[in-house]
């Protein structure tokens, strides 16, 4: 070939090239060329407003970490605690006061003020309410200003049960107390005084302990010997509200010999039995008697 040629048919070869390249590129698309439109800006992220249309919004840091997180608790991590506000009434720091306790429905903590309907105390308190459906729930009552008592109540098809008191190592021994027969106190109270020692429990029982005065039993009375007047009687660590049950024994105070003893009336709910004690020998040594009285405090 000459050289004319040659350099024409190189220069079919390049534009051959040039023309396949043409071909082989993309296609004009709007989506590219919104794209391509957006002017990078720090902490910016580009996003479609529409078709072939996109716009610019702020990339955060915290933005940044939750789409870099790469499970889900470390994306709960990146989210951090749930702002107060952000959670329903009922799931607040600060629960939601009701009006009545029996309008509550949905799970959560809630605050009743003193003399609310159907609350368990009439003082101040929260109660948690949870729900096993639309009919059945149980609700758990704290008190707010007296402190240690809990209460439980459950809703079975619709209708609220009473509500009962739950007991702990606060209230277990503690102060006894009752309202109409319903106990509002501790389960059982141990006492004692100049008068003694008392037990009393939270269904109404009560015991209470004491000795008599020493004594000599030294007088004769028949074919025994007895103390000589009557001692007593004895006031009770704690009044009943009805003639109790009495036990009087009688001890020696040197455990070298034996009595027994025997009431010379009957005891009172403030006071017990006149009372004497027998052996069937004379004896000098102390002796005693040891009085129990068994009853009902309400």
């Amino acid at each position: 070939l000459s050289a004319v040629a040659a350099t024409a048919l190189a220069n079919h070869q390049q534009l051959a090239t040039i023309i396949a390249s043409i071909q082989m590129a993309q296609p004009a698309n709007a989506n590219l060329s919104a794209l391509a439109a957006l002017v990078g800006v720090a902490d910016k992220l580009g996003y479609f407003t529409g078709a072939g249309t996109m716009a610019l919004t702020d990339l955060t840091t915290m933005g940044r970490s939750l789409i870099g997180a790469a499970t889900q608790v470390a994306a709960y991590t990146a989210l951090g605690n749930v702002p107060d506000g952000q959670l329903p009434n009922r799931l607040k720091e600060i629960s939601v006061n009701v009006s009545d306790c029996n309008d509550i429905s949905a799970n959560g903590f809630y605050r009743f003020p003193a003399d609310t309907p159907n609350a368990p105390i009439t003082f101040t308190g929260v109660i948690l309410h949870i729900a096993f459906s639309a009919s059945q729930a149980i609700q758990y009552g704290y008190s707010h200003s007296t402190s240690s008592l809990q209460f439980m109540r459950r809703n079975v098809s619709g209708t609220w049960g009473p509500w009962y008191q739950l007991w702990t190592g606060a209230n277990l021994l503690s102060t006894v107390s009752q309202s109409a027969g319903v106990p509002t106190g501790g389960v059982i109270q141990r006492g004692s005084n100049s008068n003694g020692e008392f037990v009393r429990f939270a269904d109404g029982t009560q015991i209470t302990s004491r000795i008599s005065a020493t004594t000599g039993i030294t007088s004769a009375a028949g074919a025994l010997f007895v103390n000589g007047a009557a001692m007593g009687p004895y006031p009770h660590a704690a009044a009943f509200i009805a003639e109790p049950f009495a036990v009087y024994t009688g001890n020696n105070v040197l455990a070298t010999g034996h009595s027994w003893a025997a009431s010379a009336s009957r005891p009172t709910t403030t006071q017990s039995a006149l009372i004497q004690l027998f052996r069937t020998a004379s004896d000098g040594n102390i002796y005693f008697a040891q009085l129990t009285h068994i009853g009902r405090w309400f």
